[in-house]
């Protein structure tokens, strides 16, 4: 990640989305030559999530979310067993908190999930119960 000196002083610079050691940096724009560099430590990143236990089939439900709202960050349900998130239900956080997201249709645990838009990284869990809609006949 990288900003521009012509946006002024003090500049900011969004860190790299996996923590550990990394090293900022000053650099030349036409060769890439290292003018200056100071070590820092980047920490985990996470989110919350707060929604309802259950949610009818197909329905919209309503999700607080705390987080680093980092561009392309999104909200998404899926199944429990995804590996990570999914298109179904995307919601993009610069939408603001609360969010609204569509439920899938298919009955059964699932998640709610924040994704980050560094490397679709799982920042948020939470489970939800996908319960069939009021009025729907049981098999």
């Amino acid at each position: 990640n990288y900003s521009s000196t012509t946006e002024g002083s003090p500049l900011k610079v969004r860190a790299l989305i996996d923590p550990g050691e990394a090293e900022l940096r000053y650099m030349t724009g036409k060769k890439g030559r290292v003018l200056a560099r100071s070590h820092i430590t980047l920490t985990p990143v996470s989110a919350s999530l707060k929604a309802p236990a259950e949610a009818a089939a197909g329905s919209i439900v309503s999700v607080e979310w705390a987080g680093p709202a980092y561009e392309g960050d999104y909200l998404t349900v899926v199944p429990t067993s995804a590996a990570t998130g999914g298109d179904f239900g995307r919601q993009e956080v610069k939408a603001g908190s609360p969010a609204r997201i569509s439920v899938p249709s298919q009955v059964g645990p699932a998640e709610i999930r924040y994704i980050s838009g560094q490397g679709a990284r799982v920042l948020g869990r939470q489970s939800i119960m996908i319960v069939p809609p009021a009025g729907a006949k049981g098999g």
